[in-house]
C-alpha cells in the first residue's frame, strides 16, 4: 500500500545502488501512497525509520477505515463530519439518521471550527480521533447516550445485533 523509495541511490543494470542526481541534497526517503480517493500522496522523510513508521501508520489506517489525510488540519471537523456522512451510504437510514443527530447536535457545535486531528507534538489544538473514547464519554456524560452506538469492537448497535446462527 504504501511504498518507500530512497532518492539518493538507484539500483543500476548490475543491480548495484548507484547515486542519483539527488544525492545529498534534501530528504532521502520518499514514502508513496494512494489515499481512499486513489490520489497519489508523498512525504519525504531524513531518516528511513521515520518513513518506515509512517508507512506503517498510513497502511493501519487505511486498513482499519481510521484513515486521516495529512492535510486533515487545513479543515474543521465541521467539514470532516460532512464528508464523513456523504460517504455513508451503506447505513440503515436510522443508523443514518441516529449518526447526524449526535454530529448536528453535540459534535458540530462544541467542535465544529477546529481541525479535526490533535498533534500533540507540535502542540497544534484539535480533536484527536483517537482520544474517541473520551469523547464518547464526555458526550454520553451530556445526555447523548441514546444517539451513540455502542462502541464494543467499534460496531454500531453491536449489543443489539443477533448473531447468526
Amino acid at each position: 500500500m504504501a511504498d518507500i523509495d530512497d532518492r539518493w541511490h538507484r539500483t543500476g543494470p548490475d543491480g548495484k545502488p548507484e547515486r542519483t542526481d539527488r544525492y545529498g541534497v534534501g530528504a532521502r526517503w520518499l514514502v508513496r501512497w494512494r489515499n481512499p480517493a486513489g490520489r497519489q500522496r508523498k512525504k519525504s522523510f531524513k531518516r528511513k525509520a521515520d518513513a518506515e513508521n509512517y508507512a506503517t501508520t498510513i497502511e493501519h489506517g487505511m486498513l482499519s477505515g481510521s484513515y486521516i489525510a495529512p492535510d486533515a488540519g487545513k479543515i474543521v471537523v465541521r467539514e470532516w463530519a460532512q464528508r464523513w456522512q456523504e460517504v455513508q451510504g451503506h447505513l440503515a437510514r436510522s443508523t443514518f439518521v441516529r449518526y447526524e443527530i449526535a454530529i448536528n447536535t453535540h459534535i458540530v457545535p462544541k467542535w465544529g471550527e477546529r481541525p479535526p486531528v490533535l498533534d500533540q507534538a507540535r502542540g497544534r489544538p484539535g480533536v484527536g480521533f483517537g482520544a474517541g473514547k473520551e469523547v464518547v464519554g464526555r458526550l454520553r456524560g451530556e445526555g447523548a447516550s441514546r444517539l451513540l452506538p455502542d462502541a464494543r469492537l467499534g460496531c454500531p448497535g453491536w449489543a443489539d445485533r443477533q448473531q447468526p446462527g
